[in-house]
């Protein structure tokens, strides 16, 4: 049986008695998913916490122009989709996409940031610099970092072979803002003129298995975006890639 059109799907979602859709959802993985992630982008529209509110009204407005064709509504919470046969099962599926792409996963990371200082050299390392990142999780995560140079891919976090493999951190992460390394003494430390072009941050709601590590080390080892962030980011929905400061 083929999946229904996206608005007998919406319209499911909304409560409609559609038994023929029913029985489809019931055995149809895919078409669960897509429900699942219409509930959680919902979720996300009614957070009080994903953005300022300026953002928020920007974002939600240009939602309703691609829902509906027409002004935006008030900025109270959204909980439902309104369905619109109107718009046609293509223009309603490039709605519904475009849509869910104006925020990041509801359980996903969000306020990634990194903060690179200089340091003179010391008891851990010569003159170059070091680097903390900081993050919200809206659920309990745990979290792997690799740094991506030119040509390069070298996993942070975990590292077994590091006297504290987790710099410190407690994982899974609790719902809320951290700060990876722990403390500023664990920061991690970039040589002279070699600091990374990017941080890969990977978050799972299971610790990734030593073999997932392994795979992903080899998939980044030659630090080419273009040829492991497609496969990484369809693996992995709360992959992020996060540009390192320039100085």
């Amino acid at each position: 049986m083929n999946c229904p059109a996206p608005e007998h799907l919406l319209a499911y979602a909304e409560g409609a008695a559609l038994p023929d859709v029913a029985t489809h959802v019931a055995t149809c993985a895919n078409c669960r998913k897509q429900l699942a992630e219409l509930g959680a982008f919902e979720t996300l529209l009614a957070s009080q916490a994903v953005a300022p509110a300026a953002e928020r009204e920007r974002l939600r407005s240009a939602t309703w122009r691609l829902l509906q064709g027409g002004p935006a509504r008030s900025t109270a919470p959204v909980r439902r989709f309104p369905v619109w046969p109107a718009l046609g099962v293509a223009a309603l599926a490039a709605a519904v996409l475009a849509a869910l792409t104006l925020w990041p996963a509801a359980h996903g990371l969000t306020n990634l940031g990194v903060h690179s200082y200089p340091v003179e050299g010391g008891l851990r390392a010569e003159a170059g610099l070091r680097f903390a990142m900081t993050l919200r999780v809206a659920d309990p995560r745990w979290v792997a970092i690799w740094e991506l140079g030119a040509g390069t891919g070298k996993r942070l976090l975990p590292d077994a072979s590091a006297p504290l493999p987790t710099y410190g951190v407690t994982f899974p992460l609790p719902a809320g803002d951290h700060r990876i390394p722990a403390a500023e003494l664990l920061d991690f430390d970039v040589a002279p003129n070699t600091a990374p072009q990017q941080l890969l941050v990977i978050a799972t709601p299971e610790p990734l298995r030593a073999d997932q590590l392994a795979a992903i080390d080899a998939l980044v080892g030659k630090g080419d975006q273009a040829a492991f962030w497609p496969q990484l980011s369809q693996q992995f929905p709360e992959a992020r890639l996060l540009a390192f400061p320039s100085r």
